[in-house]
């Protein structure tokens, strides 16, 4: 039986390397990153500052009331609240006198 000629066998397609990227590409796609990421969160804190500026607007009394009692004791607001009285005493009496 006479044997076929057979044709040498092609070798198998190569996967195509993958292509390195530069240390250039590598910086410039993270600078993009950061960028995108920095606005994101320049939205995202404009809209807590936002929101902060409208309760402090809204409850600002309450607030003040709040700082005060967190950090003086009861003596030091008696005190704060006589030295007051007596400069609004003062003012007043300025105040008479000089619409005279």
């Amino acid at each position: 039986m006479p044997r076929k000629a057979v044709a040498p066998k092609k070798p198998a397609p190569r996967a195509p390397k993958s292509r390195r990227r530069s240390p250039y590409e590598i910086v410039q796609e993270l600078k993009v990153k950061r960028d995108h990421l920095a606005q994101t969160m320049a939205t995202r804190i404009s809209k807590i500052d936002g929101r902060i500026a409208e309760l402090e607007a809204k409850h600002q009394a309450r607030i003040q009331i709040s700082q005060l009692v967190e950090n003086k004791t009861q003596e030091e607001l008696m005190r704060e609240e006589q030295d007051l009285k007596s400069k609004l005493s003062l003012l007043k009496k300025a105040r008479k006198l000089s619409s005279r």
